[in-house]
């Protein structure tokens, strides 16, 4: 929580639950490898993570919260595996780079999920 010079990070896979707001405003993370054992992302987990420019989103995720990457601005990339089955409200709001994001057929999106983001989202 706002660790301004926090670059990159790497979870252990021992990781299976991370608190809502864990990186909220560390604006200069570029790069993070989540645990393997991670269920969620929390609601806030990555928001204003301003220099997050992809993340892969483990298979053990089925939900991701609302506000999790909200003002992630150079976000272009994130791969969301099958196992998620939520995307929660402003989850990627203001991701101003995240032009196009592959989602789960079976995955409940929040009207509100991808607002104020240019994201076309397709279905798989």
């Amino acid at each position: 929580y706002n660790c301004t010079s926090l670059k990159t990070i790497e979870l252990p896979n021992s990781l299976t639950y991370m608190g809502g707001e864990t990186f909220y405003n560390a604006t200069s993370l570029e790069s993070i490898k989540l645990s393997n054992n991670l269920t969620e992302i929390r609601g806030n987990t990555f928001e204003e993570c301003s220099s997050l420019e992809s993340i892969t989103i483990p298979d053990s995720v089925t939900r991701i919260g609302g506000h999790a990457f909200y003002g992630c601005t150079s976000l272009s990339y994130v791969s969301i595996p099958s196992t998620v089955n939520e995307i929660g409200s402003s989850a990627f709001r203001q991701c101003y780079s995240l032009y196009n994001v592959r989602v789960p057929y079976g995955a409940v999106i929040n009207e509100r999920a991808f607002k104020e983001s240019p994201t076309s989202i397709q279905r798989y």
